[in-house]
């Protein structure tokens, strides 16, 4: 099933290496509590866009998702 395929592909996201592009250039101090931080809300939103997709499965609602 696609939706199948989707979730599986979100939950294989580096998120460590998109918070390590994030935090290239910050100007913090303290860049190991903002990269956890960022990884956190990237696990937040991805599993908000997981249950919002099943959800939207389970009521029938026609899902197109582009870019992903």
């Amino acid at each position: 099933m696609e939706v199948d395929n989707l979730i599986n592909s979100l939950k294989k996201i580096d998120l460590e290496g998109i918070a390590d592009k994030v935090i290239k250039n910050s100007f913090k101090e303290d860049k190991y509590i903002e990269k956890i931080q960022i990884i956190n809300s990237l696990i937040n939103l991805v599993q908000r866009l997981e249950a919002w997709l099943v959800k939207a499965i389970e009521l029938d609602v026609i899902v197109i998702i582009l870019g992903i």
